[in-house]
């Protein structure tokens, strides 16, 4: 197995596992935010890593390309508590709008809240995903 593919399933079973941790204090059920956090990853299932996309979604070596999971992943955190008001207040567009500094900041305020939630609920830091660069 590719090492990007343990990576983004390790990703993705954190992230089940935040969410699942930060949505029960609003009283909702995980198994509500399962087909929210599967939209932000491609592919036809959610934990069963699928070689054909290991550089797609949200490791996707062009920034074009990650936008859609980039905002699926936007719509996770702003439902958490304690997501700056700086992210809730972001207001999606279409994808062709954006331009390449404002998805590499918001993908970066993005990373960050959730490294911190990640740690204020875990203690340690979370397996965070990365681009191999198309010349590697």
């Amino acid at each position: 197995m590719q090492p990007i593919l343990l990576y983004k399933l390790n990703f993705q079973f954190e992230l089940l596992a935040l969410d699942a941790y930060l949505i029960r204090s609003q009283n909702k059920t995980p198994q509500s935010h399962q087909k929210v956090i599967k939209n932000c990853f491609p592919g036809c299932f959610l934990l069963i890593p699928d070689i054909n996309y290991s550089l797609d979604g949200l490791t996707a070596t062009n920034w074009k390309h990650h936008i859609q999971y980039l905002l699926e992943f936007w719509n996770v955190l702003k439902t958490w508590a304690g997501c700056p008001e700086v992210l809730k207040n972001i207001i999606p567009k279409d994808e062709g709008d954006y331009a390449k500094e404002k998805i590499l900041t918001l993908e970066c305020q993005l990373a960050q809240f959730y490294m911190q939630s990640f740690f204020n609920r875990f203690g340690r830091a979370a397996v965070i995903l990365y681009c191999v660069n198309e010349e590697s």
